[in-house]
């Protein structure tokens, strides 16, 4: 029997509503204005436009079909918001403040709260004279909408809102500070970390948030704490994930949560490195970017270590693991834009953005969906996020999971002119390309990236031509992968696009995010072929 997603996706929104009103919301312990500018949007809007899709297939010959596919995604973005109001009701509400940045990062919800509208326009879009009961009857579906910004209005709120949460998460934690002072020497702050202690460290966090605040908004995106230093007792150690050259992943548990958990030896300068690069990582904080919670450092092992979101594997293995030959095109686009939006965030974060340099497939972890288990991950219905994305001083402790390590397979996703010129990226080079467009190496390797999610085989399988050979052709004759003949053109033309060879010809990621959530609505709507 088929799922219906319209139903579970009105069961989740009054789950969502029920967390956020009477007795329950006292459960709310922090971003509690935030959940409840997601709780309004769906209770309002997009329950107003599921009952209006609902009466109008049930008075009239309307089909049910062409809605299907979008109450099914609907379904995966409410259940995300599910997920993260639950965070914030949750018992260890302090450490989804410190996975969180203490209130000081608003782009979960602000991902969800345009994906709800984006969902909202393509099911006014389908048969919109019909939907007249919403006034939206002369709803468009085009690639403007698709831009993935809130429009003014919801912004203003959102904003606003996290402000004030931001003001009564710091109320609750001087309640809960009292009169602690933090004291590293003490076994209690050292080891562990009790609420008071937490909450100590939490508030000098929100403190130089405020600070930089007063400076303008750029400040607060370079003056922010250092990542969170915590005893490697308190590391509780786990089941092992990966290995390479540089080090070791394993299962960890921290606070009562599991984490990810990439130690590496403490030689040379990579832990000096780790300290001056701390600050970077930290202002990392994206729903499709592998997220360091805290670092520890083990002075009788003589090594470091960085704990960081626990994801199940990373997309090579996935895709080679999938049952069918290929992930069907729905999922797989949304795949592809989860990719693209953690890109895009990361290259315009900070003053100049950070470059990736080694995008691949064995860089990408995925996971399944959070309380959504119709939504199957084998099927690709996932939660994707980039690792590995530290600057060059800290490449090689990155956040791999992989067995693998940065050697000769990169170089089948590298842009051609990186091939033979990988340090020229960070001095004076005699090609242009790389000393004014450096970002778009990154976009090249996105559209490998996305040949191997459409084919589910790796760059140029099935070539047997040496490596060297392999790297001339694609470097100097345009040789790439194969797309399947069933891609659609529009997909394609934008890979396309993306591995040109001459790189100011290659779109930035904020193009290529709106052209791919254009292109996945047109799939929603059955446009597409």
């Amino acid at each position: 029997m088929a799922t219906n997603f319209l139903l579970l996706v009105k069961a989740a929104i009054d789950e969502a509503k029920g967390l956020t009103s009477g007795e329950n919301e006292q459960r709310l312990k922090l971003n509690i204005l935030q959940c409840k500018c997601i709780v309004e949007k769906l209770s309002t809007q997009t329950q107003e436009i599921l009952n209006s899709v609902e009466s109008t297939c049930a008075d009239s010959a309307v089909p049910f079909e062409p809605y299907e596919a979008t109450f099914k995604e609907l379904y995966r973005v409410v259940t995300d918001a599910l997920s993260l109001i639950k965070d914030c009701c949750a018992e260890k509400w302090l450490l989804t403040a410190i996975k969180q940045r203490a209130g000081t990062n608003i782009e979960d919800f602000a991902k969800i709260l345009y994906e709800i509208e984006w969902c909202n326009l393509i099911l006014c879009s389908i048969n919109p004279r019909k939907l007249s009961s919403v006034g939206r009857q002369t709803v468009m579906f085009e690639p403007e909408g698709c831009n993935g910004k809130l429009n003014a209005f919801d912004l203003f709120k959102l904003e606003r809102a996290s402000n004030e949460d931001r003001e009564s998460l710091r109320l609750g934690l001087e309640h809960l500070r009292q009169d602690h002072v933090c004291d590293n020497t003490m076994e209690v702050c050292l080891r562990f970390r009790s609420d008071a202690c937490l909450a100590t460290q939490l508030l000098e966090m929100l403190d130089k948030w405020a600070a930089a605040l007063a400076d303008g908004p750029m400040a607060t995106e370079i003056a922010v704490p250092s990542l969170w230093k915590v005893d490697p007792r308190d590391l509780h150690k786990g089941k092992s994930l990966g290995k390479g050259a540089f080090g070791k992943v394993q299962e960890t548990t921290w606070l009562g949560e599991k984490y990810a958990k990439k130690v590496f030896p403490k030689n040379g300068n990579e832990s000096q490195s780790l300290m001056i690069e701390s600050d970077i990582l930290t202002r990392i904080c994206h729903p499709n970017v592998v997220r360091i919670v805290c670092w520890s450092e083990d002075k009788d092992k003589d090594n470091c270590s960085l704990v960081m979101d626990l994801m199940v594997s990373d997309l090579s293995k996935f895709l080679k693991d999938v049952p069918t030959p290929r992930l069907s095109i729905l999922p797989a686009v949304g795949l592809m834009l989860q990719v693209a939006e953690g890109m895009k965030y990361l290259h315009g974060r900070g003053p100049r953005g950070f470059i990736h340099r080694d995008l691949k497939s064995l860089n990408i972890l995925v996971r399944p969906l959070a309380d959504a288990p119709e939504l199957k991950y084998h099927e690709g219905y996932l939660n994707a996020k980039v690792a590995d994305f530290g600057t060059a001083k800290i490449k090689d402790l990155s956040t791999r999971y992989s067995t693998q390590t940065l050697d000769v397979g990169t170089r089948l996703w590298m842009a051609p002119e990186m091939i033979g010129n990988e340090d020229d990226i960070d001095h004076e080079s005699e090609h242009d390309s790389l000393r004014k467009l450096p970002f778009k190496v990154d976009v090249y390797s996105f559209a490998i990236v996305c040949a191997e999610i459409l084919t589910g085989d790796k760059p140029y399988a099935g070539s047997n031509m040496s490596l060297t050979k392999l790297l001339k052709q694609i470097r100097e004759h345009g040789l790439r992968p194969k797309l399947p003949e069933s891609c659609p053109w529009r997909l394609a033309f934008l890979i396309q696009r993306c591995w040109e060879g001459t790189p100011d010809e290659r779109p930035n990621f904020s193009e290529i995010c709106r052209e791919l959530r254009y292109i996945k609505g047109l799939l929603l709507r059955g446009n597409l072929c």
